[in-house]
């Protein structure tokens, strides 16, 4: 695919620069400087006067070299347009089914541990919402009401996840710094919710724990738990069964 890119930009420059020196008797590099700055749209005017055909050359110039240029932004410009429109058409929807909740965990990230963790919530018939920031992932996820596209590192993005009636936090991507602004917005908004955190680091369980959280998990170290577990705390772990663990380790 980068193949093809380079070679459709290397042959609109050429052919650009060669109509340019033909149409209009621009010197060689007058002629590639005006197809380059054709093509990328930064607004310049005419190097030399150009001619009736030479306009009409450069309006299919235009037209060719910015869909060239444009084309690899195409699909993640639509991901983002579509998720938009959804969240503008469907934002009742959503209103409804988050106002409905009760009682559920929140999956903060929606990659292959939390996909792993939402397939166990559902086998146990748990209510749970999903947030990710990935759009073509939440694209993925379109068929499940579950998912929804939110930066969960943001507390509003929390609070509107029914974070002040949820039940317990999941942060399964192992991003320490991520997971340490999640905690520290579930700390001031509800310190009595458990959150589960993952780290790929040992050496950061300890911090982890220091910074709230009810329950750190390790790929290489068994999980730890915090000492001062309030009575939410130890309903997570009783709910939280080896099966979820595995889950979220891996």
């Amino acid at each position: 695919r980068f193949l093809i890119l380079s070679l459709a930009i290397a042959a609109t420059l050429l052919i650009g620069t060669a109509g340019f020196t033909l149409i209009d008797h621009y010197p060689p590099f007058d002629a590639f400087y005006m197809t380059l700055i054709t093509m990328t749209t930064v607004g310049y005017s005419e190097i030399h006067p150009l001619s009736h055909a030479g306009r009409v050359f450069n309006s299919f110039l235009i037209l060719f070299g910015v869909t060239t240029i444009s084309s690899p932004w195409a699909p993640s410009t639509q991901t983002i347009i579509e998720l938009e429109f959804g969240h503008v058409i469907g934002k009742r929807r959503t209103k409804r089914m988050i106002d409905k909740l009760k009682d559920h965990y929140i999956i903060c990230g929606y990659g292959r541990s939390g996909q792993n963790l939402g397939r166990l919530l559902e086998a146990e018939d748990i209510p749970y919402l999903a947030l990710d920031s990935d759009p073509e992932r939440v694209r993925e996820a379109a068929d499940s009401t579950n998912v929804v596209y939110g930066d969960a590192g943001r507390r509003e993005a929390l609070v509107a996840a029914g974070l002040h009636k949820a039940r317990a936090v999941a942060v399964t991507f192992a991003d320490t710094a991520a997971a340490l602004k999640i905690l520290h917005h579930v700390r001031q908004e509800r310190p009595d919710l458990p959150v589960i955190v993952r780290t790929l680091d040992d050496t950061e369980l300890d911090r982890l724990l220091k910074a709230g959280a009810a329950v750190a998990l390790s790929a290489t170290a068994p999980s730890r738990g915090s000492s001062t577990r309030t009575p939410a705390a130890t309903c997570l772990t009783a709910a939280t069964s080896s099966r979820s663990m595995a889950f979220l380790s891996r």
